[in-house]
Order: C-alpha cells, then sequence, then structure tokens
C-alpha cells in the first residue's frame, strides 16, 4: 500500500507492505530522510538501503503522477512522428532527461503517446539500464477521474525478443510481439 500526503510544500511519501510471516514493514519518506519501521519499531538502515527504498518509492509515485513529471527542468521532450495504434491517432514523444536534476535514472529513455484528440496519455514505454536494464511497454486502462484528477491502471509489457527497440515498441504492440508482465492498478483511492 502507498501513500502520498500533500500539506502545503510537505510531502510525505510511504508504503506497507505485510511479509508472508504476518510482519508489516513501513517505508516513510519525509523531506530528505527515508525511515522504516518494522512492526510499528524503527529500524537503522544503511545509506545504501535508504537510498533504494527513496527510488523505488519515488519511481511509484512518478508513474502514478504522469504526465505531471514532464513540465519539470531537467526534462527534454522531442516530438517523433503521428501514429496510429487502435485505430486512434498519437502524438508519440520521446523523453529524455538532463544529469542534473534528472535523478538517478536521468539515462532512462521514455516515450509516450497522448491522443491527438483529447490529449489523454494512453500508452508509454522505457528502456532502464539499472540491474541489467531491459525495455517495457505499458498500456492505460480504466481511466477515471476523481475531484478533478485523472487515474489509471496500466497493463505493464516487455518485448518479446531481445531485438525489439524502444522506438519500436508501439509497432510491437500493435503486431502482439509484447508479452504481459504484470498488472498496475490502484485501488482504494481517496483525493481529499
Amino acid at each position: 500500500e502507498y501513500s502520498f500526503i500533500r500539506n502545503g510544500e510537505d510531502i510525505i511519501r510511504s508504503r506497507r507492505t505485510v511479509d508472508t510471516n504476518n510482519i508489516e514493514i513501513k517505508d516513510i519518506w519525509k523531506k530528505d530522510k527515508v525511515e522504516r519501521f518494522i512492526n510499528d519499531s524503527l529500524v537503522v538502515i544503511t545509506n545504501e538501503k535508504e537510498k533504494a527504498y527513496r527510488n523505488s518509492i519515488n519511481s511509484v509515485f512518478y508513474f502514478a503522477f504522469l504526465p505531471k513529471g514532464l513540465t519539470d527542468a531537467a526534462v527534454n521532450t522531442e516530438l517523433l512522428e503521428e501514429v496510429k495504434m487502435n485505430e486512434k491517432d498519437y502524438y508519440k514523444i520521446r523523453v529524455t532527461f538532463d544529469e542534473a536534476g534528472g535523478g538517478e535514472d536521468h539515462n532512462d529513455i521514455f516515450l509516450y503517446w497522448f491522443d491527438k484528440e483529447d490529449f489523454s496519455m494512453d500508452y508509454l514505454a522505457y528502456q532502464y539500464f539499472t540491474e541489467g536494464g531491459g525495455i517495457r511497454f505499458r498500456e492505460a486502462i480504466n481511466s477515471r477521474e476523481i475531484n478533478g484528477i485523472t487515474f489509471q491502471d496500466y497493463v505493464n509489457y516487455k518485448p518479446s525478443s531481445d531485438t525489439i527497440k524502444l522506438v519500436d515498441t508501439d509497432q510491437a504492440f500493435e503486431n502482439d510481439k509484447l508479452k504481459e508482465v504484470s498488472r498496475i492498478e490502484l485501488e482504494n483511492l481517496e483525493v481529499d
């Protein structure tokens, strides 16, 4: 379970898991500090672990709040072409990041497909270079609006072959050359 609470300029991001032994683990990120609690007891973590937990939590909220983050100063956008997917016309946009302000994974490359009529972000793909790297393609499903904010779930795919390049993932999707690896489903959403 993830939580994002904004109170003015203050933000608290957290995640909670319960393992198979019924042990509750909570990671709470306030300002520049991440703290880990196991069954409500604060535990000491290394700087390396703190950085890993922060990056993991950050990636969840980065994707959840798209396309908002695409206006950050470190973001570089390029209109590639207009394409058709599932009988709809899309703008295909490539996004890279500056090293300064681009975060730990500033080398990652993203593609976004925005509907030409309503500008919804219906698809995204990215190439990442950590932990051996890889390519993922996401299809937005279950789009809904809650108190003026649009939320979407995603089907997460990977290429069925190492020969498929990031720039070609839309064609691979259209030609059933991607394999589903997971689903990202937002439940129990509350917006106050």
